[in-house]
């Protein structure tokens, strides 16, 4: 067999059923990967390539797969996203031997893109040799689910693809269990007399919290840690990026993630005096876990499979290296013989309570009669749609859009719930849910964008509609930026340059073949995602959304992003003083929000 054959002999071998080809022209390995029963997808941007990998990846569980043969700087973007998230990403860049380039001038294959890609990659490599695909894809998958795992890049030669490979059939034979076995991550739990310490910390505490993190979902723990919750009392929330791992059904679950939970997640954080953190790296969207938003009095237990992110943000009174989902079973074993104090009761329903009270609020708002749709109605009218689909899956794309769902969409589960937490990167929504829906069959999925992040990548409803992908689409069309525009409005008192123009992206869906509703009013919604549910095509349903809903949330989301900024009223009173924000109900949930919370 020559390389390009052992190539997608070793990707079968290490159980990949599907990958993505950054663009056209690699027919010769589409049709290896093809006998090999290897799924491939040919996006319409490189851009979009490594984004619906990772979103593979993220659904799946298992590492994704983009092979690129030029245009390599455009994967930046989603592979900088899936190193941000832990992603298990393997990206392969088919170069040329160094040869001259057509322009002196500027030769292409003297970029050394090993170079480019190490600080977003955990390994690289170079295969000059046919001889060497199957050793350095072993190393490339185990260092992708090593640890908190993550991208890697492999360079091939072209010619080690063209060239006869040495390595006969039983040698090849040989090799299989050895990728079989590649993309398995290696688990070790962790020391008993920390776990026994841990389990009586917890018992002893007056004000404990679960903080669930990332690798409590890629490490299967989420039931457990729900458990383990439940049996000790102990009121659990999850970080952005461990959506889906605090389970609605568990009697202690606080709400959403991190401080969409609102006032229920600072009161938490402001009074509690131990938290267990599990898999959880403490980004910025988390409030890194320190003041002013982390009270300083907290004893922190942080177990992680990585020490590099034990005590990384916030101090660890108690650390526990290990796999969550072992180190949670040994803590469940203890915890049998624990019983929660008398008080733990109250202190669990307080802060359920104080969620169940934010919630209702933005609910009574969204009945305001306005000349557009307030978001939360829509969210609203959404989950009501979906009610009783147990394998629905989210895909969220935007600013404010995202704070709006995740605050009103409680979807149960993990791996149903998907954002780019570490970047936030704009754009990626659409080709992450391509991506997921490859990896999901049948269920559905929804991808709920605001305007501006879906333009980044609209071009891909050509790839939804020319392998028939049944997507649905949600955008919430508020003609801005925002997220921006409402930053604006607060600390300067005008708005710059965050207007889009009125577009209607429904006729856009039916421009690619695909169906396409708009939507103006609120009597009009269900008709509408019914009509694009029911659809054998992939699917867009655009929203006008009235873009003076400011979710309470962003007040949040500001003391972390905008942290040593000046925050001063004067631009808020300049703002209501020439009308572009009008003193009613939103404005007085904003200060109800801020005075509760803060």
């Amino acid at each position: 067999m020559n390389g390009l054959d052992l190539l997608a002999g070793c990707l079968e071998a290490a159980g990949v059923k599907f990958c993505v080809l950054a663009h056209p022209g690699m027919e010769p390995l589409e049709k290896s990967l093809s006998q090999k029963g290897i799924e491939s997808l040919v996006p319409v941007s490189e851009t979009a390539s490594a984004m619906i990998a990772d979103g593979y990846a993220r659904a799946s569980g298992k590492p994704g797969v983009v092979i690129a043969k030029r245009d390599l700087s455009k994967l930046v973007t989603g592979a900088t996203s899936a190193w941000a998230d832990k992603v298990p990403l393997i990206i392969v860049s088919i170069c040329e031997d160094a040869a001259a380039d057509f322009c002196p001038a500027f030769d292409r294959s003297g970029i050394d893109m090993k170079r480019l890609f190490k600080p977003i990659t955990r390994f690289q490599a170079r295969i000059s040799r046919p001889e060497d695909i199957p050793e350095l894809l072993i190393r490339a998958f185990r260092e992708s689910v090593s640890f908190r795992g993550g991208p890697v890049f492999l360079e091939i030669l072209e010619s080690a693809l063209e060239q006869p490979s040495a390595i006969s059939d039983e040698q090849f034979a040989a090799l299989k269990p050895r990728l079989k076995a590649a993309p398995e991550p290696v688990r070790s739990g962790g020391d008993p007399g920390l776990i026994e310490k841990a389990v009586k910390m917890l018992s002893d505490a007056a004000r404990p919290m679960i903080f669930s993190g990332g690798g409590v979902i890629r490490s299967g723990a989420s039931a457990k840690l729900n458990l383990l919750a439940e049996k000790i009392g102990i009121p659990i929330v999850s970080s952005m990026g461990g959506m889906g791992s605090a389970d609605p059904a568990c009697p202690t679950y606080i709400g959403p993630q991190s401080y969409l939970s609102g006032e229920a997640f600072h009161t938490a954080i402001r009074e509690a005096d131990v938290v267990l953190a599990v898999g959880a790296a403490f980004s910025g969207l988390d409030g890194f876990g320190l003041p002013p938003l982390w009270s300083e009095k907290i004893k922190f237990i942080q177990i992680n499979i990585d020490p590099e992110h034990i005590a990384y943000n916030p101090p660890a009174e108690l650390s526990i290296l290990g796999d969550a989902d072992l180190v949670v079973s040994q803590m469940l074993e203890r915890a049998e013989k624990y019983s929660p104090p008398a008080g733990r009761k109250s202190w669990s329903e307080k802060l359920r309570r104080l969620n169940q009270e934010h919630k209702q609020r933005i609910i009574e708002e969204s009945g305001m009669k306005l000349s557009k749709i307030h978001p939360a109605l829509l969210v609203k009218e959404l989950e009501r749609m979906v009610e009783g689909d147990q394998t629905y899956c989210v895909v969220l794309d935007g600013g404010n859009t995202c704070l709006w769902v995740g605050m009103l969409l409680d979807v149960p589960g993990p791996g149903r719930s998907f954002f780019p937490t570490g970047m936030g990167t704009l754009g990626s929504g659409l080709p992450m849910a391509i991506g997921i829906k490859k990896a999901a069959g049948d269920a559905r999925v929804i991808l709920i964008s605001g305007d501006g992040s879906f333009l980044y990548n609209i071009q891909e409803f050509e790839t939804l509609r020319k392998y028939n992908i049944p997507l649905l689409v949600v955008v919430f069309n508020d003609s801005a930026w925002n997220m921006i525009r409402t930053a604006q409005l607060s600390l300067i008192g005008h708005i710059q340059g965050t207007d889009i123009p009125y577009t209607d992206y429904a006729r856009a869906a039916q421009s690619y073949g695909c169906f396409g509703a708009k939507v103006t009013r609120k009597e009009d919604i269900e008709k509408a995602a019914r009509a694009a549910m029911d659809s054998p095509f992939p699917a867009v349903v655009d929203f006008d959304i009235d873009p003076n809903c400011i979710p309470d949330s962003l007040n949040s989301f500001a003391l972390v992003e905008m942290e040593g900024t000046n925050l001063k009223s004067t631009g808020m009173l300049r703002s209501i003083l020439s009308g572009q924000v009008k003193f009613d109900l939103r404005l007085i949930n904003q200060i109800r929000y801020i005075l509760k919370s803060f």
